[in-house]
């Protein structure tokens, strides 16, 4: 017997074994009726006759095969393995008998069975369909029903187990005599000692049913389980029987058991309120008690455990409120005691007098507090305990406690695992840590530990300690503690605990991080999912006083220096003195002084245009005026900023980079200069490439005597020039090419239109009340260009955007804030400028209808308009300077030519057929500009984020819209 059940565990191993090679697919033996739909995780979907076969199985370990109706074990189209594939089980799932034999069925599919043979719903079985199967050690039949003598046949049956299975009378005493296990399903009719008396084998019988079916042990028998809802058990238990199950024991009162030969009892469901004196008294060699939720019982007699020789005793999931003294006096040998989940509130004096043997406690679940302790200090043989779910709190002190002391628990050197889940505890106690030596798990998790400092983190034994889901708000290190961290040798606990909160609070544990990684077996991470220890000094910063519009961070108390990060970001600031005053006040209101910090002024985006030494505190590191209004800078103001380690940020700055500051200049220089590759001159040259050298030291009399004498000389100069009609003309090319001025245009120029203006739809009110009524307007109207009157319906919008620019001597942009929103409106913002590149005429006019910095300009359109005149609605002279930038009126429009309608070319004036020089057109949102401390983008790179990107076709970013929308 025992050969065999090593011969089995070793298939069952074999079966479980990583690696273990798996047989090829099964093959299909009629391809016409039959095929492989595709493969799974060890499962294999099979089409026969087009219904669905599903196999399963692993090498070494199952088959299982499901037919669907009308598929029968005898169908010859049936998959079936190439070679012989060995399996310890195989189940065959409604799949109706066959015509001859399961074992001919398993051989045509290759497939040989070592083990067990489970059949659900196979319909009526004879003998001849097992007969062949005589040597098979198991056998599960579920839902199935049996001729008389149907298993028979199964000589060599062991296991046996009937589920649902409809059985001839009297068919339990022709069951197979080598029986050992007998396993009754949803049966639903008595088992008799008389009908198994037949199986002098039989040692393990189960009985699982819905109703109270009566049950007559067989001599012989030495385990018995009932699962039903009143099980009946006599007083006098067979001989011989030692192991006992009861699922729904309904006796209220029990009696106890006389007599009594077991080992085991199993009890799940009881109907008793309290276990009776003496009921165990007769059960000398009872080993193990097991009693479940038993929500009547309340109570447990002093010596209703007395007689057994218990070693495990477990009362679990019941209404148990308190313990009798002396009820564990009877138990030297108790190794295992599990009295979770009930209602206990504290242990009886002296419970543990005798049980000097106890190796495992669990008291999780109950409603136990800190006295406890007490009755746990005397359990020195203990190496587990759990405590979890009891509110026991702290018990060596308190979180504001400098030292923290030992547990009464402190003489419990044998702990290996120790639970204290969820038991409000919120320290960590010194004898877990030191006297715990063996200890392997210790489980605080769900618990009010709000700081864990270096010591908390140095166990004697390599524990797994879990810390998460506390409030952990800081990992408290001193300066002392990185020292020591450099010092820590293994084993080492691995703690884990939750992302931490990373500020000033945790400088000191992320400098011994990131000197000594070491020390920590697994590694703390902030918030964000950074490693504490890769987090740098400067980020560790906690809230200070600060001033208004202004955010302030300060560092470590303790750490030197103490740095002060003081961030005004587009404060609106005008001076640098402003922040400083503001912030060094609030410090001052909270007792603290601007001297005892570091200062990192961080101050892009404001309009601060002068800086003054004196504003400056005296131990500044880090100065940010990126993205202000600074032109000069005073070079004893450049010298001070340069001394090492400050570092100064001056990107985006309009500097004057002329001679007379070559000096200044020269000092900004890396380190210093932290961006010096951004930082531009006043018009926006890169100040890398724009060194001045110093101003010529002459006398100033000399010097303005020379520049009196050059400006005579150059006026007598061009006066002799102009009298010459070619060299005029050479003059006024060359200011044509540099753009400094624009070529008078021919009163013949073959453009239809004098201006196009290009707005937004929502900005067509404005444009016809006060832009057309004027432009239009007689004496001497201009040829205007408008969407919505000179497009043709049904035409392509990029064509005609490009047809209009080309057809206009200028076009006019309209931009507000509905303009810089709109997709099309910037197209044609972007097409007009790009006619103007080409060529080489100041063909786009700007026209603002609100200030600069109330729209919401990105910095491409921001750089234009720094480089380019523009006009704003409001200026006295508005008019004025529109007709100076636009060419002569010409009267108005001559009728459009005849053009097929809708065609873009009926716009352009020339005759030809316009077309965009960009294709495509742009999305909603445009690139913005750079950020503090980014490179702004160089003139090529304007032009290419004004034209808008050319290398797809309009037709794949814009459907053909017939009506315009701008």
């Amino acid at each position: 017997m025992a050969r065999c059940w090593l011969t089995l565990a070793g298939l069952l191993a074999l079966a479980r074994a990583p690696g273990a090679a798996a047989a090829d697919p099964p093959e299909c033996p009629l391809p016409a009726r039959c095929k492989l739909g595709g493969y799974g995780q060890n499962e294999y979907p099979y089409t026969v006759d087009g219904l669905q076969v599903m196999i399963q199985y692993t090498d070494s370990g199952y088959f299982a095969l499901k037919c669907p109706k009308n598929i029968t074990l005898d169908n010859p189209a049936l998959p079936r393995f190439k070679s012989k594939l060995r399996v310890s089980k195989a189940q065959l799932e409604d799949c109706p008998a066959p015509r001859d034999s399961y074992a001919d069925a398993l051989d045509r599919l290759n497939v040989l069975v070592l083990d067990k043979l489970k059949l659900v719903r196979p319909g009526a079985l004879r003998a001849a369909h097992l007969a062949p199967l005589g040597e098979l050690p198991a056998l599960e039949l579920v839902q199935a029903s049996l001729a008389p003598g149907a298993l028979q046949p199964l000589r060599g049956l062991q296991r046996l187990a009937l589920d649902g299975v409809r059985l001839p009378p009297s068919e339990l005493a022709r069951l197979p005599p080598g029986l050992q296990a007998l396993h009754l399903a949803r049966q639903h009719q008595p088992v008799r000692a008389a009908d198994l008396a037949a199986l002098p084998r039989l040692a393990n019988l189960t009985v699982r049913d819905s109703e109270d079916v009566p049950v007559e042990p067989p001599p012989g028998l030495r385990a018995l389980a009932l699962e039903m809802p009143a099980p009946h058990v006599a007083a006098a238990l067979p001989a011989g029987l030692e192991s006992l199950t009861l699922f729904g024991w309904d006796a209220a009162a029990p009696e106890p058991w006389a007599p009594c030969g077991l080992r085991e009892l199993y009890v799940r469901f009881p109907n008793a309120s309290s276990l009776p004196a003496g009921w165990l008294a007769a059960c000398a060699d009872l080993a193990s008690v097991r009693v479940e939720d038993g929500e009547q019982l309340t109570a447990l007699h002093a010596t209703a455990l007395h007689g057994a020789a218990l070693r495990e005793l477990r009362v679990t999931s019941c209404a148990l409120a308190a313990l009798p003294a002396g009820l564990l006096d009877a138990a030297p040998d108790l190794l295992l005691l599990d009295l979770s989940d009930n209602r206990l509130t504290a242990l009886p004096g002296g419970l543990f007098v005798v049980t000097k043997k106890l190796r495992m406690l669990n008291l999780s679940r109950n409603r136990l507090t800190t006295n406890v302790f007490d009755s746990l200090a005397a359990v020195t043989s203990l190496t587990t305990l759990n405590l979890s779910f009891n509110d026991l709190k702290d018990s060596c002190g308190g979180a504001a406690d400098t030292v923290r002391g030992s547990s009464p628990l402190q003489y419990l050197t044998s702990l290996e695992k120790f639970y204290l889940r969820k038991t409000n505890t919120s320290v960590i106690c010194q004898d877990w840590r030191t006297s715990m030596s063996r200890l392997k798990e210790l489980d605080l998790s769900y618990n009010n530990i709000s700081v864990v400092t270096f010591t908390d983190l140095r166990f004697s034994s390599e524990a797994e300690v879990d810390l998460r889901r506390n409030p952990v708000a800081r990992l408290e290190y001193s300066r002392d503690d990185v020292s020591r961290a450099a010092a820590v040798a293994p084993p080492l606990a691995a703690v884990r605990l939750d992302p931490l909160p990373c500020d000033c609070r945790a400088h000191w544990a992320a400098e011994a991080l990131r000197s000594s990684p070491q020390h920590l077996r697994v590694a703390p991470r902030c918030a964000g999912g950074a490693l504490l220890g890769a987090t740098p000094a400067h980020a560790l910063l906690c809230a200070a006083p600060c001033a208004a519009g202004c955010a302030c961070g300060a560092g470590a108390a303790d750490a030197a220096p103490r740095v002060l990060r003081v961030q005004c970001a587009g404060a609106g600031l005008q001076r640098v003195g402003d922040a400083v005053r503001g912030v060094s006040r609030a410090l001052a209101a909270r007792g603290a002084a601007a001297a005892q910090f570091e200062w990192r002024l961080l101050l892009p985006h404001n309009n601060i245009s002068e800086l003054e030494i004196a504003e400056l505190p005296a131990n500044l590191s880090v100065l940010d005026l990126s993205d202000n209004k600074i032109s000069v800078l005073k070079e004893e103001v450049v010298q001070a900023l340069v001394q090492p380690p400050r570092r100064l940020f001056l990107a985006r700055n309009p500097l004057d980079c002329s001679c007379s500051h070559a000096a200044a200049l020269a000092a900004l220089r890396p380190p210093a200069l932290a961006d010096l590759p951004h930082a531009t001159c006043a018009g926006g040259a890169a100040l890398l490439h724009a060194r001045p050298r110093p101003c010529a030291g002459l006398p100033v009399p000399a010097v303005a005597a020379a520049a009196a004498l050059l400006a005579l000389l150059a006026a007598a100069a061009l006066a002799a020039a102009l009298w010459r009609p070619a060299l005029r003309l050479r003059i006024k090319a060359a200011l044509h090419q540099r753009g400094w001025l624009a070529p008078a245009e021919p009163d013949d120029d073959g453009r239809r239109f004098d201006v196009f203006v290009s707005f937004a739809h929502a900005d067509e009110h404005f444009v016809r009340t006060q832009l057309l009524a004027r432009l239009e307007a007689p004496p001497a109207p201009y040829r205007v260009c408008v969407h919505y009157r000179d497009w043709a319906p049904g035409g392509w919008i990029p064509a005609q955007i490009a047809a209009s620019v080309r057809a206009s001597r200028r076009t006019l942009a309209v931009v507000s804030e509905h303009f810089l929103r709109s997709g099309w409106a910037r197209a044609e913002l972007r097409e007009a400028y790009a006619l103007a590149l080409r060529d080489a005429r100041p063909r786009l006019l700007v026209l603002l209808l609100a200030e600069p910095a109330a729209l919401p300009l990105d910095a491409t359109l921001r750089r234009y308009l720094a480089a380019n005149t523009y006009l704003q609605w409001g200026d006295p002279w508005l008019w004025h300077k529109l007709r100076l930038a636009l060419p002569p009126a010409r009267g108005p429009a001559p009728p459009a030519p005849e053009r097929e309608a809708g065609s873009a070319a009926s716009l352009d004036g020339s005759g030809g057929t316009a077309s965009s020089s960009c294709s495509s057109v742009p999305a909603a949102e445009e690139p913005s500009g750079p950020g503090p401390g980014g490179a702004a983008p160089a003139g090529p790179e304007l032009a290419r984020l004004l034209r808008g990107p050319c290398a797809a076709p309009a037709a794949a970013v814009l459907p053909p819209y017939t009506a315009v929308a701008v």
